[in-house]
């Protein structure tokens, strides 16, 4: 991935439209990141580049009873694992595998012949670059990636209901982080009946966007030990290191 910087990175192979990028719309503190995951941006989200305009964030007026319906399924569903299909709006399709564990933690990897990855450990998202051989890592918290790695998770007090649609036993649910509506906007996508999170779009500041879906969604997940923790590709291999 090319991640970090103001600006999407001309090393990004996906340019602009990279789902990391994306996804963690993240800050200039980070190297070319995530090339954006999502060369990429997904993290979502989940990284690193801030589009210079600003969203709105005008909220809708939704039921309660709605709200807590959605919060109560995202609440009692901690952690999670899933394959996805990653699409930006200029036809790049990755696909991988994300795995997560709330409060703060996260792994997505893409399928070959892609060797870029993310990992959220509770603190930090760390992006691994296969072609530029590097890390890039920015604050969890500074990222779009914890609205929904937070728990528990609130849609109204950790975010701002912009939109909110019900059409053929689908809920869509459009979000801006209250005070960070630079980081982009969150449209999180449930089938109902009975309620499963199917998939997430992040639009940055200048209107492109991202779509994740999921696929063979599983819940109560056991992950080994170490899943969620972030080493380098040649960390095994570092002299010294820990694995020696």
């Amino acid at each position: 991935m090319g991640y970090s910087r103001s600006k999407f990175s001309s090393d990004c192979r996906f340019g602009p439209q990279c789902a990391i990028c994306k996804f963690n719309l993240a800050r200039s503190a980070v190297n070319t990141i995530v090339g954006c995951a999502i060369r990429y941006t997904l993290s979502v989200l989940v990284v690193v580049l801030i589009a210079t305009s600003s969203l709105a964030a005008e909220s809708v007026e939704v039921d309660p009873k709605k709200i807590a319906y959605i919060e109560n399924y995202l609440n009692t569903s901690k952690k999670m694992q899933a394959d996805f299909v990653q699409m930006t709006d200029d036809g790049a399709v990755i696909e991988g595998e994300i795995s997560i564990q709330r409060p703060g933690k996260m792994r997505l990897t893409y399928r070959d012949p892609i060797k870029d990855f993310i990992v959220a450990d509770g603190s930090f998202l760390n992006v691994w670059d296969a072609a530029l051989k590097s890390s890039s890592t920015i604050p969890l918290g500074e990222s779009l990636a914890w609205f929904f790695l937070r728990y528990p998770i609130s849609l109204t007090k950790d975010a701002t209901i912009t939109a909110w649609q019900e059409k053929n036993k689908m809920i869509a649910v459009t979000l801006v982080q209250k005070g960070a509506p630079e980081q982009g906007r969150l449209t999180l996508y449930f089938l109902d009946q009975p309620l499963q999170f199917h998939r997430w779009v992040v639009e940055d500041g200048a209107g492109h966007k991202t779509i994740v879906s999921l696929s063979n969604l599983q819940q109560n997940v056991s992950f080994p030990a170490g899943t969620f923790v972030y080493r380098p590709p040649n960390f095994a291999t570092r002299k010294g290191s820990p694995l020696h």
